[in-house]
């Protein structure tokens, strides 16, 4: 029971940002962050990396006629990207990625970038990226040799989370997981950090894929012993819950 044994970790964390135009917002992700669309789909778009199909990232596009942007600080402060090849993060800034602070580590460039719907992303090589150092003034980059389209392989190393309430949200994921080092918490103050994740462009939901011996009907009735309410759809095939910040979390086998 989670009241007594909590779930061992996230798994495989996918975040799903809510945007206002895919087009725009795809061209970042491919040409900025070398990120590769998967699939597309009536509303959403999966991202990846390019060997490998599982998904890093989903974006759902939703119009400015239901949706709208945030006002004040965004629910998400940053997303960390570890780059398995540092080359490949030289190459995106060589072939013109537009970045808004650029680093340099020990085994090279990292680089933080806005996109369109102004999410922060960190793209590393580092075993810590709090060692990095900010550099400033024209720089050239030196692109690879080998043909390059997509970074052939990352992950999301850190997902920071803005929240009016850090304690609030580190123990209402504290009593679901054992760990969840990929979340960091930041408090901030902002009058859309809590609001229904259906109403503005921002981080919407989390989804999570399980790799556990375990119905999703068994982990909704150990939820309801810590008293925390999900829904399980009838094929149970996807359990749902919100979390304080109002993000959907989103379980699947």
């Amino acid at each position: 029971m989670l009241s007594m044994e909590r779930i061992e970790s996230l798994g495989v964390l996918t975040p799903v940002l809510k945007i206002n135009n895919r087009e725009n917002n795809i061209k970042f992700y491919q040409e900025d962050l070398g990120f590769k669309v998967w699939n597309e789909e009536n509303a959403f778009a999966d991202l990846g990396s390019h060997s490998d199909k599982t998904i890093k990232l989903i974006l759902e596009e939703s119009p400015s006629m239901r949706t709208r942007r945030v006002k004040g600080p965004k629910k998400v402060n940053q997303l960390v990207i570890k780059v398995t090849n540092p080359k490949e993060i030289e190459t995106l800034l060589a072939r013109g990625a537009s970045y808004h602070k650029l680093y340099q580590g020990e085994k090279g460039w990292a680089f933080e970038a806005i996109s369109p719907e102004g999410d922060v992303f960190l793209l590393h090589s580092e075993e810590d990226s709090a060692h990095l150092v900010e550099v400033t003034g024209d720089v050239r980059f030196k692109a690879a040799q080998t043909a390059f389209s997509y970074l052939s392989q990352f992950t999301l190393e850190k997902l920071k989370i803005n929240t009016p309430n850090v304690s609030l949200s580190q123990a209402f994921y504290d009593r679901i997981f054992q760990n969840h080092q990929q979340l960091e918490f930041i408090q901030a103050d902002g009058v859309d950090l809590q609001i229904d994740n259906t109403e503005t462009w921002d981080l919407s939901a989390l989804e999570l894929t399980l790799d556990l011996p375990i119905s999703l009907t068994t982990i909704q009735a150990d939820l309801a012993l810590s008293g925390i309410r999900s829904f399980v759809d009838k094929r149970a095939t996807f359990l749902t819950l919100k979390d304080p910040s109002g993000l959907d979390l989103v379980f699947r086998p």
